[in-house]
């Protein structure tokens, strides 16, 4: 029980050392039988071994044949009532394992698990009985393995999650209800009546809820018969009355009914089979309805967080549909009810702001410093409720920015120019400045001169700004800016005062200061090299030997990867290294360097963000690649010559291990197609000895390909 409180928040790295004795004890107890065999024993080895497989992911694949047999073991032994608990343990961690190795590995085992899960789920079971929550969990994890594999097994278990979906309220009569079975439900007044719904049947939409939007999410275009009954249920949820978390979940699930439909409408049109016209009002019709019952719902709202989630869900639905399929009444009718949202949001911010006590003095009360306590708290809760409702008008600007432009622009540009007067609170300057962002990335040079000089100049000069909360959009909307061929005559202005934050922060000696600023920082970073890639060929100011801030283009290149990587706002450090990588496999010469003198820096760069926040599946990917190229005695030999910092040699290291690895469990996957794999089935036993993991330090000779034949970008890495 206390590995798996540990294991739970354990990365694999620090898991991985330990992996093979830990993995032969719990074998050991697994497998272990007779009267000494305590059951709860049992049940926490089952779950140390999910936690397991859940942390070390593919790095399982070596104790799958061991494990499997036992779990499967359990489920036709263990059959006792005391057993249930035991047997549902064994469900979830087979699919844990499941998810862990991938379809391949798991194929034939989830087959005779699936039909075992079905057949108990089915046989009725009570409601106290543990196997119906792991077994409800565990179709979703079985859904993600098997993928479309997964289909048939769909016949079966639809009827029972729509039947669920479509169950109903029944009034209550609280004065003839015994007070146990009032305590059992979830009440609502709905048309002057008192509904109510059991606590458990809730639980079971809330959860048939999820499942369904997970089949959605992984099967996609297949799922198709069940989209016209599925909405139909779905969209009744969106106004659900006994809990909110169901009408949070039930607009996720819409908004992928949404993309699913879309998928299958230009599907129809690429295959070249006519219009999908009844597809295509499918869609129209599930987008309007969605929206305009959320709408309907916010009218009556009073919650803060329920009104943020509601905004949210329109967005997402806007945005799964994309664009051409609300017209411009539409359009206009969505814009103007976001609009009203967030003027009674601007509002209330206002009234709240008056209802605040007077600032603490040594004789205020502790029950006046609670009352500002709250008051902060619901004003937070209403920026972020604002800012998701300007959301609303971004994803209309993104999908439709002509239409925006001919129905709603009018009203908006005056609204946001109101957020960005000087004496405008420091919440509304940042949300005008989220607009601004707005209009940049998805209107671009559309009708620029109406909006566009007034507002960047008004953005430039928040970049000085000394809240983080204006300077960090700011920044970010320099970054769009540079793209527009209408900046570049901004761009001297724009890159010396980014040069200007940027070295400020240099010299911040308080630590509580810098950890504060940086995620402006690293917003006014990203800027600043996409100034340098946007409009350093473009601008006057930059091409042509000239000097910005003292420098030429090469050294404004140089300061700009001094203060790479990015690690204070994930979002933008992501891009900001996905970036970095697509510029040097193009072989930019600013990026490079030189005769490609700055490679090792970038290299040392890129390690220190590989499976960080700030770096994605395919930047890691690409890291891997780009390393693996380089060869591991190149790497060494700039590593000698003091080319890395001690932190970035390390990380290096890591990033060789995981080639190793990678390596590996190709050569299994090899392996196991080529049918030299036992048998899932087979009943083996673990060696006593610890399996040996593959080295983290592999030396020159296993890297794949010899460092004095490396070429990176056409050009050998040595150079």
């Amino acid at each position: 029980a206390a590995f798996v409180n540990f294991g739970e928040d354990v990365d694999e790295a620090t898991l991985l050392p330990h992996v093979d004795p830990l993995m032969n004890r719990l074998y050991a107890l697994l497998a272990a039988s007779g009267q000494h065999q305590i059951r709860s024993i049992k049940d926490h080895s089952v779950t140390a071994i999910a936690v397991v497989a859940g942390v070390v992911e593919q790095h399982f694949i070596k104790f799958y044949t061991h494990i499997i047999p036992l779990l499967k073991t359990i489920l036709a032994q263990c059959t006792s009532k005391d057993d249930r608990r035991l047997r549902g343990k064994a469900y979830e961690c087979i699919s844990l394992i499941g998810l862990a190795v991938g379809r391949d590995t798991f194929r034939n085992d989830a087959k005779e698990v699936m039909q075992s899960m079905i057949t108990v789920y089915g046989s009725g079971l009570d409601a106290d009985d543990p196997q119906k929550e792991y077994i409800q969990e565990a179709f979703p994890r079985m859904c993600r393995v098997l993928k479309e594999e997964f289909i048939p097994y769909l016949s079966v278990l639809m009827p029972h999650y729509l039947s669920t979906l479509r169950t109903q309220a029944t009034e209550v009569d609280t004065d003839a209800t015994p007070e146990d079975e009032i305590d059992d439900m979830s009440l609502a007044m709905v048309d002057q009546k008192c509904m109510g719904l059991k606590t458990t049947v809730v639980e079971d939409i809330q959860q048939a809820v999820t499942i369904i939007k997970t089949f959605l999410e992984v099967l996609g275009t297949d799922f198709r018969e069940y989209i016209p009954t599925t909405t139909e249920a779905v969209v009744a949820l969106l106004s659900f009355h006994f809990a909110d978390d169901v009408k949070t979940k039930a607009v996720g699930a819409m908004a992928e009914l949404i993309r699913v439909t879309r998928e299958l409408v230009e599907q129809r049109e690429a295959s070249q089979q006519g219009q999908p016209a009844a597809e295509r009002e499918l869609l129209v019709n599930m987008v309007v309805q969605a929206i305009d019952r959320i709408f309907k719902c916010m009218e009556e709202e009073e919650d803060l967080d329920n009104l943020r989630a509601q905004a949210m869900g329109i967005t997402r639905c806007i945005a799964a549909a994309k664009g051409g399929v609300l017209n411009d009444d539409q359009l206009s009718r969505i814009c103007e009810c976001t609009i009203t949202q967030l003027t009674e949001a601007t509002h209330r911010r206002i009234e709240r702001e008056k209802d605040k006590p007077t600032p603490q003095e040594p004789g205020d009360t502790e029950e006046v410093e609670d009352d500002m306590e709250l008051i902060e708290e619901e004003q937070e809760a209403e920026q972020s409720l604002r800012s998701s409702l300007a959301e609303v008008l971004a994803v209309i600007m993104k999908h439709y920015p002509d239409a925006f432009l001919r129905t709603s622009a009018s009203k908006v540009i005056p609204y946001v120019g109101h957020f960005l007067q000087p004496n405008s609170s420091v919440a509304d300057r940042a949300l005008g400045l989220y607009f601004i962002c707005d209009f940049l990335e998805h209107l671009q040079d559309r009708h620029f001169h109406e909006w566009g000089q007034q507002f960047v100049a008004k953005m430039l000069d928040c970049v000085l700004d000394d809240h983080t909360e204006i300077k960090q959009p700011a920044c970010y909307g320099v970054s769009l800016a540079s793209r527009l061929s209408a900046f570049v005559p901004a761009v001297q202005v724009a890159l010396e005062r980014l040069h200007h934050v940027i070295v400020q922060q240099d010299k911040n000696t308080t630590q509580k200061k810098r950890k504060e600023m940086q995620p402006a920082i690293d917003n006014a970073v990203s800027a600043y090299g996409e100034i340098l890639v946007n409009c350093g060929s473009q601008s006057p100011a930059l091409s042509g030997g000239a000097s910005v801030c003292g420098m030429t283009l090469q050294q404004h290149y140089g300061f700009w990867l001094d203060h790479l990587p990015l690690r204070a706002d994930p979002e933008e450090g992501q891009k900001v290294h996905e970036k970095l990588l697509k510029l040097m496999n193009q072989n930019h010469e600013g990026v490079l360097g030189p005769n490609r003198c700055h490679l090792p820096r970038l290299v040392g760069i890129l390690s220190r963000v590989y499976k960080t926040d700030c770096s994605t599946d395919e930047c890691n990917t690409a890291i891997l690649s780009l390393l693996q190229q380089i060869g591991h005695e190149q790497l060494h030999q700039w590593q000698q010559s003091g080319a890395f910092k001690p932190k970035e040699a390390e990380r290096i290291e890591k990033v060789w291990k995981d080639i190793a690895v990678q390596s590996a469990k190709q050569q299994h996957q090899a392996a196991t197609a080529a049918g030299h794999t036992p048998s899932p089935t087979a009943q083996q036993t673990l060696h006593p000895a610890a399996p040996h993991l593959p080295s983290p330090h592999p030396s020159p000779e296993a890297s794949p390909l010899h460092p004095q034949q490396q070429t990176f970008g056409g050009t050998h890495a040595a150079g």
